[in-house]
């Protein structure tokens, strides 16, 4: 993946952003910095698209329109690991009733496949 603020090019690997643009993102602008937790939003989502264009949320295996989900940083919260806050490989598609740390059906496939 390539970095996504304009003009960087630089290679970020499974990061929205290159490690530069990572240790200084506080500095960029508000609306730079909402359209990179977009974008990451975006790619991650995009795992859980389905032929019929719907997406799978991870934890609850539901699906739902486009609006209905977001990326969500699993099994790793960003704040536990905050270097992972932009890597489109530490989230999981997820609908916004289990983008929460207190809902149940927050298990890993492998969890739910013992319940």
């Amino acid at each position: 993946m390539i970095c996504s603020v304009p003009k960087c090019g630089e290679e970020s690997g499974s990061h929205v952003i290159c490690p530069f643009h990572r240790k200084s993102f506080r500095r960029l602008s508000k609306t730079r910095q909402r359209s990179i937790l977009a974008l990451w939003h975006d790619f991650v989502c995009e795992k859980g698209q389905q032929p019929d264009g719907r997406y799978e949320c991870f934890h609850c295996e539901r699906y739902f329109d486009r609006e209905e989900v977001c990326g969500d940083h699993w099994p790793k919260s960003k704040g536990a690991s905050p270097q992972t806050k932009f890597d489109v490989e530490a989230g999981v598609p997820c609908c916004k009733d289990c983008n929460r740390s207190d809902n149940p059906a927050r298990f890993s496939h492998d969890e739910l496949s013992r319940v």
